[in-house]
């Protein structure tokens, strides 16, 4: 047998082929075999064997996308070349398991004939793996039985669960799809309060050599619980107020997005910081499950001071003061000073919850409103009390307003004293709140006045918005608003302008001043129209994470008459989504003004 030797100055060590390097200590002249000696040599055998190691480096050749995913963060040498040096007998060791490591991270894609050519050098400083995979065909699915037992057998949500299975027959075979199918069954039956649910038989048979598989699932529903009593833990509102939050009653079948909307709606409440809500399993009576809710109280009342620049109003600042429990009934208030260079405000609001707290409330607001605009000035005090509530999908809100204004629009001013009824109704859908993909929002108002009751004018105006948002691919957006409106009146130009319709701005017209599109007078002031049309196509195209361009084209004017004699903005900017939602910096050219002038607009805040 010959032997490898590796000398390092008077030590001599043997490696027979194929075995660990072993000192052979007899060759060692005895003046070298004290302690001291050992111990240098040692460090010298050390050294060498650090030598050996060197970085690693993995190439992977035929697959993509996740497949090529789940096997880098499969492959055990793939791991290791992330260090900084791997030494010759764990590469060696680690290259011998890829080619089952391979197969085996292929299996959850349906691949089951894996090839695998594998290549080890080490020729330069790194050593070098590439492996060359063939994934072959992807097993199909033969057949699928689901069955369903148990009160949930003729459930519509288990017929749905069974039929929407995301494996069918024919279909290629993929774990990932099999272990989704399961957790939707599992999940509705959780959500519908059959929590004693489970399968029976659960089974993925694999036939290798005809390169199918049949999905067998039976799941047993159980009992289908009630909800029981329900619980509150807490000592700053009464529980009276508190049950208005809940839509379901003892009885009803239990249902975990009842509960999840109950939390979600405590939550949204200014009464507490945090909702626990908890299903006592193991407090059930029969099939009756007590609910507790664990709530912990916001501080009675917050004060805020805020600053801001918006491009219609310029810079601004805030004062806001908040009083959230002004008694046990839950009534709360709000007071608010604010100031910018075109407007001066302060406001109050008295809000007393009614039968249903989240969506039903009784309001009562007083305000100081003070403008200063290009095409108008204006100061009014007016008081309010409205009632808001749900109406199917619809929230809607009931009002009586008293507002008395002084004004000047052009040659027009006076000052006018209106009464009058208010109605809107508003509907949105989203799929976040903050960075909506798809979504829209309806807007309807109508308000009305009669010199008969309490009105210096009589007048009747409608108004009405809507806002589409839809995804073109997983980056893109586009976006379009429309919002019209019109007013009828016995006296025009003695309504304030804040009853008038005026066009431009922001949220308008981009590439206008705002407010200053509408119809003019003698003089050629803008005095404001009988009519409104604005509208804007828009399309996003996010770049980063939170970064993005925008391209659109706004339309629109205040009218005298109904006609399409609409102004013109298009234009560009940039997207930034922060934590309160789209920050908006646009520059727009006002296409239909002689010289194409343009103009920078700041918006920020929620799309819809």
């Amino acid at each position: 047998m010959k032997y490898d030797k590796i000398y390092c100055r008077r030590k001599s060590f043997t490696r027979t082929p194929g075995r660990p390097i072993t000192p052979v200590l007899r060759t060692i002249p005895k003046h070298f075999r004290n302690g001291a000696t050992l111990s240098v040599a040692a460090h010298i055998f050390g050294a060498a064997l650090i030598a050996q190691t060197r970085s690693l480096e993995v190439e992977i050749v035929g697959l993509r996308g996740q497949e090529r995913t789940n096997v880098l963060a499969t492959l055990s040498i793939a791991t290791a070349a992330t260090e900084r040096s791997v030494s010759e007998a764990r590469v060696r060791r680690l290259h011998s398991r890829a080619p089952g490591e391979i197969a085996l991270a292929l299996q959850p894609f349906g691949r089951y004939r894996v090839g695998v050519e594998s290549h080890l050098s080490a020729n330069g400083p790194p050593w070098r793996v590439r492996y060359t995979i063939d994934p072959g065909p992807q097993m199909s699915v033969r057949t699928v039985e689901i069955s369903i037992a148990g009160d949930g057998a003729n459930d519509p949500n288990f017929v749905r669960t069974r039929t929407e299975f995301p494996l069918a027959s024919g279909g290629p075979l993929s774990h990932a799809l099999y272990e989704q199918g399961k957790l939707r069954i599992m999940t509705a039956a959780s959500e519908l309060g059959y929590l004693d649910g489970r399968f029976t038989r659960r089974e993925l048979r694999v036939d290798r050599e005809l390169n199918v598989a049949d999905v067998i699932l039976h799941y047993d529903t159980g009992t289908r619980y009630r909800f029981g009593s329900i619980t509150f833990f807490q000592n700053v509102v009464d529980s009276t107020l508190l049950a208005g939050f809940v839509q379901f009653q003892r009885g009803d079948p239990f249902d975990t997005r009842q509960l999840l909307n109950l939390q979600a709606n405590l939550g949204a409440s200014p009464y507490f910081s945090r909702v626990e809500v908890v299903p006592r399993r193991d407090l059930a009576d029969g099939i009756e499950v007590p609910i507790e809710v664990h709530l912990t109280p916001r501080p009675s009342q917050r004060f805020q001071i805020g600053a801001g620049f918006g491009t219609n109003s310029g810079a601004r600042g805030t004062a806001e003061a908040e009083f959230r429990r002004l008694n046990r009934a839950g009534h709360r208030a709000e007071l608010e000073v604010g100031a910018s260079p075109i407007e001066r405000n302060v406001s109050a609001r008295y809000v007393i919850p009614l039968a249903f707290p989240r969506t039903e409330v009784f309001t009562i607001t007083t305000a100081y409103l003070n403008r200063t605009l290009a095409t108008s000035n204006s100061e009014a005090v007016l008081a309010r009390v409205s009632v808001a509530r749900r109406r199917g999908v619809w929230q809607e809100t009931l009002g009586l307003t008293y507002q008395q204004e002084s004004f000047e629009v052009g040659t027009d001013s006076g000052t006018t004293s209106l009464l009058f009824p208010g109605v809107s109704w508003t509907f949105a859908r989203a799929d976040d709140r903050i960075f909506p993909t798809r979504g829209h929002r309806l807007r309807f108002e109508l308000q009305g006045g009669s010199d008969a009751v309490g009105s210096d004018v009589s007048f009747v105006r409608a108004r009405a918005t809507a806002r589409l948002i839809r995804p073109l691919s997983q980056r893109t957006r586009f976006l379009t608003r429309l919002e019209g409106g019109a007013t009828s009146s016995s006296s025009f130009r003695r309504l304030p302008p804040s009853i008038r319709f005026f066009a431009g701005g922001d949220q308008s017209v981009r590439g206008y001043e705002y407010q200053s599109l509408g119809p003019g007078d003698a003089l050629g002031n803008v005095v404001g129209g009988e009519f409104l049309i604005t509208g804007s196509i828009e399309l996003e195209q996010r770049l980063l994470e939170r970064w993005g361009i925008a391209a659109f084209l706004d339309f629109g004017n205040a009218l005298s008459a109904f006609e399409l004699s609409l102004e013109q903005g298009v234009g560009g900017g940039l997207r930034w989504l922060s934590p309160v939602g789209m920050v908006r910096l646009d520059l727009a050219a006002a296409v239909s003004q002689p010289g194409t002038p343009l103009r920078l607009h700041l918006v920020v805040g929620p799309d819809l």
